[in-house]
């Protein structure tokens, strides 16, 4: 069965580029470009995982977090934040994000991020990392 993966970014470009490469993984990639629109594709296509930017307009990540969090259903999709904000870092992780990422991220550590959380090891649990 093929996972999806939930893309939340403003900058479209970069958003296109994770869509494409998680298709070459085998992910399906959905996309959203602000908070809001993330939590009406959550409730939608019930992602395996969410990678998330943390500035966008109408929503922001910490704000997506925070509604995330209160909603026992979402709650425990696991989160990857991606941030050029250091001092966001601490209030994401406060908020419940799985794997913090600064950017400029690798797209192999994003990878692996990915399959940290969505597949455990086996007889594990995912785990919080933090790059």
């Amino acid at each position: 069965m093929q996972r999806t993966v939930l893309v939340v970014d403003d900058d479209q470009e970069l958003a296109g580029v994770l869509v494409e490469a998680l298709g070459e993984l085998g992910y399906r990639a959905v996309c959203a470009h602000d908070g809001e629109g993330a939590l009406r594709s959550l409730r939608e296509d019930r992602p395996a995982a969410i990678i998330l930017d943390l500035l966008m307009p109408h929503m922001d990540g910490l704000a997506f977090l925070g509604s995330r969090r209160r909603d026992g259903s979402l709650a425990a999709i696991p989160v990857i934040v991606l941030t050029g904000q250091h001092e966001m870092s601490r209030q994401a992780r406060e908020l419940d994000a799985d794997v913090v990422l600064e950017k400029p991220v690798k797209l192999l550590m994003l990878i692996d991020a990915i399959r940290q959380v969505i597949e455990p090891p086996a007889g594990g649990s995912p785990h919080r990392a933090d790059a």
